[in-house]
């Protein structure tokens, strides 16, 4: 991968975690994610058997009631480990996270893989992103 793709990729996917940031008070930024994924975009998020699929509008709403109501404070998720995948304009990211807050007053952490599909046309812009978290 050239330098120029991996730095664009990065740069997109470190915006995506920061967008779910409230720590120390911070107020995430929820609509900064309709800039950093394409018009049309899927999100799917699987949990055990139970498959649920969202437009990115559907994603950002509750979560953004989430993290500005302070039912779900302090948290943060980050990359811990990628693997990406470029071919010429198109790429494909395997991204292993973890997180961490406080929900409804109990503190919790947790982890999980995140795929990201992206294309780039005048700069990386995610198309699909399909997650999952670790249970247990």
């Amino acid at each position: 991968m050239d330098d120029t793709a991996a730095k664009g990729i990065d740069k997109v996917i470190a915006s995506y975690y920061a967008v779910f940031d409230n720590r120390d008070g911070r107020i995430p930024d929820t609509e900064r994610l309709e800039n950093i994924f394409y018009p049309g975009a899927i999100i799917t998020k699987r949990t055990g058997n139970k498959i649920e699929v969202m437009t990115v509008r559907e994603f950002m709403l509750p979560r953004k009631e989430l993290l500005t109501n302070r039912s779900l404070a302090e948290f943060n998720e980050w990359e811990t480990e990628n693997e990406t995948i470029v071919n010429n304009g198109i790429a494909s990211r395997i991204s292993k996270y973890e997180k961490k807050g406080i929900l409804n007053g109990e503190q919790f952490t947790g982890k999980g893989t995140k795929h990201f599909q992206l294309l780039s046309s005048k700069g990386w812009k995610i198309i699909s992103l399909l997650w999952e978290d670790e249970l247990g």
